[in-house]
């Protein structure tokens, strides 16, 4: 597997963990050495993790997939505080908080379409937002990685104290605190948000999510009701501040607020929030729920969707053995997508003229092949390699793109790593006159099966493939 900080498209080294909001451990003492033989994660360590991972990725915060709206938001570079250092542990990581500094202070909002409108510039909020570093190590494998997190409080919560959110710790957080929690990875690639209530999280919004195009239903005994759902956005503003405090508790200079991004978080619904939910249980790290909930078990993958591509002769049989070698599930997703379309792109084709086209600096293209069928390729090279073969864009609803006749690329979890499967079909059924959709259908072209899963956005970084070049 490709040994870089940043995701890897295909199947990757599992993320070990999901979420860091957990329950403090119970004093065991000081515990240095795992069950498992693996030496404590100290802060010398986390310091070597870090200067290591800004060597190699550098330090530019990019927003990741959050749509830009203003040139302020570029070259923007983060830093890390190891002076305000917090150590903590649960039962199956060491981690640390620290706070992150910006060029340009960043500040999120989460709220509906109407949140940002016109001059409503929750200033409140933006100016007691803050980020943090979390560099954990896994105490039976001993694998290092890194999560950013953004403290988002409510306002209620914020007139109670000040307006100072700092003393909140993942491990920590205040019995009052109400809000949000959001986490990315290093190179701003989106994972999960949590929303807070009074110390407890209630419901998690999953990256890369797609607007339902359907009504939703809950059935109750005899009657049944339509669920009452609000969709979420998340909004990103940016100010540039003079002697900046990296968690904005002491005085400052800054400009005016400047919105610059947003994007679509997700939907919650009136029954959101159940206690007994896996996917929000603080101290359960089950990969299905790694980042974005994991997909449900493979279906017996003998009955085709019921609304499928329309030129269902072009999709791979059931059931077939021309599979993904190695890690190649990106190159064997676009043969199959390249056939639909009566293509004739082999994954042998594709990452032959890939590795001639964009093999790095000193490396030959033959290596560079090698290592791909190896290791798979980043999200970035994702984008070069559709760039070469494919017209593509993104989709407001998988659903309609399934209509439309247009096939996908996007990437579930498996065992908390990314893998690319081809997004097929999808699922209705009626429930009292009304239909609404139920499960998303794709390909996996590692084990050669259809399989299903409950909720479109498990599947996520979605790219409709319009046409081949």
């Amino acid at each position: 597997m490709k040994k870089r900080p940043y995701q890897v498209t295909c199947l990757v080294a599992a993320l070990l963990v999901s979420l860091f909001y957990a329950c403090r451990k119970a004093d065991s003492g000081n515990d240095d050495i795992s069950s498992s033989g693996v030496a404590r994660l100290d802060v010398n360590a986390a310091k070597d993790y870090y200067d290591q991972m800004v060597k190699t990725s550098g330090n530019l915060a990019n927003m990741g997939g959050i749509r830009t709206m203003s040139t302020k938001a570029v070259q923007n570079r983060k830093y890390a505080l190891f002076q305000k250092v917090h150590e903590a542990q649960t039962d199956s990581v060491w981690f640390v908080e620290l706070p992150l500094l910006y060029n340009k202070r960043s500040g999120y909002t989460v709220g509906n379409a109407d949140a940002a409108a016109g001059n409503n510039i929750p200033t409140q909020q933006l100016n007691s937002s803050f980020d943090r570093l979390i560099i954990y190590k896994n105490k039976n494998s001993g694998k290092i990685s890194q999560r950013i997190v953004t403290y988002i409080p409510d306002p209620a919560y914020l007139n109670k104290h000040h307006n100072d959110a700092s003393a909140n710790q993942l491990d920590h957080l205040q019995a009052d605190f109400s809000g949000y929690i959001a986490y990315k990875s290093w190179d701003e690639t989106p994972l999960f948000t949590l929303k807070i209530v009074n110390g407890k999280p209630v419901h998690r919004f999953n990256a890369g999510a797609n607007r339902p195009a359907s009504v939703q239903v809950q059935s109750t005994g005899k009657k049944t009701m339509q669920t009452v759902c609000t969709d979420y956005y998340v909004y990103h503003f940016e100010t540039t501040c003079w002697y900046t405090d990296p968690e904005h508790t002491e005085n400052e200079t800054c400009d005016d607020w400047v919105l610059v991004g947003m994007d679509y978080l997700g939907q919650q619904c009136y029954d959101d929030g159940d206690p007994n939910d896996p996917c929000i249980n603080p101290t359960n790290f089950d990969p299905q729920c790694v980042p974005s909930g994991g997909t449900v078990p493979p279906s017996p993958d003998t009955i085709p969707a019921s609304h499928q591509l329309p030129n269902k002769s072009k999709l791979p049989p059931r059931k077939t053995t021309d599979t993904q070698d190695y890690n190649t599930c990106t190159f064997k997703v676009l043969e199959w997508i390249s056939k639909y379309f009566n293509g004739n792109l082999t994954v042998s084709t594709m990452i032959t003229g890939f590795a001639n086209a964009h093999s790095p600096t000193n490396v030959t293209p033959s290596n560079f092949a090698i290592s791909i069928y190896d290791n798979g390729i980043t999200n970035t090279e994702l984008y070069q390699l559709l760039d070469m073969y494919f017209n593509y864009s993104t989709t407001n609803s998988m659903y309609q793109s399934i209509n439309d006749g247009y096939p996908m690329i996007g990437t579930i979890m498996v065992n908390g790593a990314g893998h690319e499967v081809f997004v097929t079909g999808y699922n209705t059924s009626v429930v009292n006159g009304i239909t609404v959709n139920t499960t998303m259908e794709y390909f996996d072209p590692l084990t050669g099966t259809y399989n299903e899963t409950t909720v479109s956005t498990d599947i996520h970084n979605v790219r409709v493939i319009t046409s081949q070049k």
